[in-house]
């Protein structure tokens, strides 16, 4: 089986905000996983989601059988104008 959750458009979709932190964002796919029933899952998180997936996979520890992170590296070095537009206008920053 195959999913894939855009913690953002998630959000969007229900009327609620994103998550605020990498944390909120791990609580997130843990909530996700068990509304769907799915016991044990392969983890895919990119830039930021990598971050959630590393906290996911720590707090979630034998219900991750893998974890891919792909575009990470420290420093992570964004543009100005992508942050200075998820300031100003957070859904185009998306």
């Amino acid at each position: 089986n195959f999913s894939v959750a855009s913690m953002a458009g998630e959000a969007a979709r229900s009327g609620g905000e994103a998550p605020a932190s990498v944390e909120q964002a791990a609580d997130f796919i843990a909530a996700l996983l068990d509304a769907a029933g799915v016991q044990r899952a392969a983890l895919v998180g990119h830039s930021w989601g990598a971050l959630v997936g590393l906290e996911a996979a720590a707090r979630l520890k034998e219900r991750i059988t893998h974890l891919v992170l792909v575009g990470v590296a420290h420093p992570m070095k964004v543009s100005p104008a992508l942050l200075q537009a998820s300031i100003d206008e957070p859904e185009k920053a998306l």
